[in-house]
């Protein structure tokens, strides 16, 4: 099981556009920094949605930037370290 950590904001990059096709089923996504407007982006958040059901916003980031969390799970930084220790390997793309 693979983590993907993704930081950068969807509309500055295409990192998470490019990236979809390599999260599977058993990985999980956090979206940290910039990259929790992905959640004002329905269409990149449902493709998120469709390859894992393991979607995460980092509370803190979401609520610094305004952006409203409904569809996915919303952590603190200890549920982070909890994350990312459930799993294999962390990637930060």
């Amino acid at each position: 099981m693979i983590l993907h950590k993704f930081v950068s904001s969807p509309f500055s990059c295409q990192t998470i556009d490019q990236t979809i096709s390599r999260i599977s089923v058993e990985d999980a996504v956090i979206l940290m920094e910039d990259a929790v407007y992905v959640l004002n982006d329905s269409k990149l958040l449902q493709a998120l949605m469709n390859a894992t059901d393991n979607v995460h916003v980092l509370e803190s980031d979401a609520k610094a930037r305004g952006v409203s969390v409904s569809k996915v799970r919303n952590i603190n930084y200890l549920e982070l370290v909890d994350l990312v220790i459930d799993h294999d390997n962390v990637i930060a793309w």
